[in-house]
């Protein structure tokens, strides 16, 4: 799987809502579909960041419909240096299936 491409821009002190609808295409079909999220473990990572939607883990997912978000604080945004950021976003399964499905950069002003 070939990762997307997506350029967050965010404000240092401000707060922040990156949200994403994960989607995979059938290569046969060309048909796009909403990557299935039950059970699943996301993993995004923001240079020395990483939030998961583990307990506690930071990300909010809405697995019936492939909604990713991460709502972030004043304290988020000011951790991050100005300039480019870069992050992935990963989504692991039970079955021990994993694949880089999202990048891109954090475009950080202030």
């Amino acid at each position: 799987m070939t990762p997307g491409r997506y350029d967050f821009p965010i404000r240092r002190g401000d707060t922040a809502r990156l949200v994403i609808v994960l989607k995979t295409r059938n290569l046969v079909t060309n048909r796009r579909s909403r990557l299935p999220l039950a059970n699943a473990i996301i993993e995004w990572r923001a240079g020395s960041v990483t939030k998961t939607n583990a307990d506690g883990g930071g990300l909010v997912i809405e697995p019936d419909r492939s909604i990713v978000i991460w709502p972030m604080s004043v304290a988020d945004t000011e951790g991050f240096p100005s300039g480019a950021v870069p992050y992935t976003v990963a989504v692991a399964y039970p079955t021990g299936e994993r694949a880089t499905v999202l990048e891109g950069t954090l475009m950080v002003k202030g």
